[in-house]
């Protein structure tokens, strides 16, 4: 089983929570850089390094959601002797959440709240209604895709050598968002809450289907828009775990 490299952020001795953040599309530890410094101390910033970026380019990428929850499972479990939260972007959200299915299945500990921001409740999603690419789509969609999204710089897009460094990374994010499949079972016993950016109504409905998926407190929070979206989450997800810590 392909192991993957955690990458922490310790800044205490003896950490009162850790928080767990899983990226977005073809993101990794360095998309969380700053967040350390914007934490209290007592938090530790934990993010996994999943082969094909950064560091790691070059491994081959995961295709299937479930085989990379197993792996995660594997580096994780380890880590929750102190209680942790899990963060989500986007695909990260979908991941975090089929991880905290697969440890309550198990009997095993898991986050104490499960924060997610970017998709809609993952009960509603299909294949085809993620507003991905498929993974097979032509470079040409992908780096469309990439630009659209905003996660990445659109100067190293326009350069087709690093282009074709990332895309293994992409095509393989992409074929585990398309391996998703909403497994009915119990709620989860933590809390859930969301982050939504500026958005209509109808997607903020949406991601309201959330609040199902839990026997716990459920929360829906509206980002102010504007510059800085990414700290602002950042901030936002920082509140949240302070009452824990």
């Amino acid at each position: 089983m392909t192991r993957i490299s955690m990458i922490r952020h310790e800044r205490s001795s003896a950490p009162e929570t850790r928080l767990f953040c899983f990226p977005h599309i073809a993101g990794g530890p360095a998309m969380f850089g700053n967040w350390a410094e914007t934490l209290p101390p007592e938090i530790e910033l934990c993010v996994p390094l999943l082969p094909g970026r950064e560091r790691s380019f070059g491994e081959a990428a995961f295709t299937d959601i479930e085989d990379l929850c197993v792996a995660l499972r594997e580096e994780i479990g380890p880590l929750l002797d102190v209680p942790a939260v899990f963060f989500g972007d986007c695909l990260g959200a979908l991941v975090a959440f089929r991880l905290t299915q697969l440890l309550q299945a198990a009997g095993e500990p898991g986050p104490g709240m499960l924060i997610v921001q970017g998709v809609g409740a993952p009960q509603t999603l299909a294949e085809t209604e993620m507003g991905y690419p498929r993974s097979d789509a032509l470079t040409g969609e992908l780096v469309e895709y990439l630009k659209r999204a905003g996660n990445t710089n659109s100067m190293l897009l326009d350069d087709p050598d690093w282009v074709e460094i990332l895309e293994p990374a992409v095509r393989g994010d992409l074929a585990v968002a398309e391996s998703f499949r909403h497994h009915p079972a119990p709620p989860l016993a933590v809390p859930i809450s969301v982050l939504v950016r500026d958005q209509a109504r109808s997607a903020i409905a949406d991601f309201s289907l959330w609040a199902a998926l839990t026997e716990a407190e459920f929360t829906l929070r509206v980002l102010p828009p504007g510059p800085g979206e990414w700290e602002r989450t950042a901030a936002a997800v920082g509140r949240q775990i302070s009452p824990m810590s």
